[in-house]
């Protein structure tokens, strides 16, 4: 339980900033990560209760199948564990990713956001209310032009679903709202990256 908890602290740790709002933010999801891999290494999740009585079951057999007893079940919750801290490395990925938009690594990040497809759909929705400043445009003809990053979220949004998804229906406006509800009714029909 301990090194579960361990494993979220240091996911967390590896891609938060040093400002004091983000601060505040990472610290109530710590808690709620704490939980949650504390949760999972002792065995009580939905799932991995399922799971320990079906590694369980097969025990009576004469040998067969798996072992029950805190081995089986600490494997499932080594599992669970490493699951959930390979989403919640990915989940902070792309948030770095977003973050980079600002920066002037913004044309790496915006291919790499459109290379993950799918797994960054939600993110990008979620920093449409974001108002810091993103670069654009580069060109030695061309000064640096600057806009929100909430107009560069729903771009990388439009490019993502008109040029590499199946969908061929209307786009919502650009906005936090009508994109999350596009997402809630197209979000599991959608195929990305063809």
């Amino acid at each position: 339980m301990r090194k579960a908890a361990r494993e979220a602290n240091r996911a967390l740790d590896a891609g938060r900033g040093a400002g004091g709002r983000a601060k505040e933010k990472g610290m109530s999801r710590r808690i709620g990560l704490l939980i949650l891999a504390a949760c999972l290494a002792a065995g009580c999740g939905g799932a991995a209760a399922s799971r320990s009585s079906e590694t369980s079951s097969g025990a009576g057999r004469g040998g067969e199948g798996p072992t029950a007893g805190p081995a089986g079940s600490a494997s499932v919750a080594d599992a669970e564990a490493a699951e959930l801290k390979a989403k919640l490395k990915q989940q902070e990925h792309i948030r770095r990713l977003i973050y980079r938009l600002t920066t002037p690594g913004w044309k790496s990040a915006w291919g790499e956001l459109i290379d993950l497809g799918h797994l960054a759909v939600p993110h990008l929705i979620n920093a449409l209310d974001r108002t810091e400043d993103a670069y654009c445009t580069f060109q030695p003809d061309n000064p640096l032009r600057v806009r929100p990053l909430r107009d560069v979220c729903a771009q990388i949004l439009e490019e993502l679903v008109l040029y590499h998804s199946d969908y061929r229906g209307e786009l919502p406006p650009p906005t936090k709202e009508g994109w999350t509800v596009w997402w809630a009714e197209n979000g599991e029909k959608v195929v990305f990256n063809r």
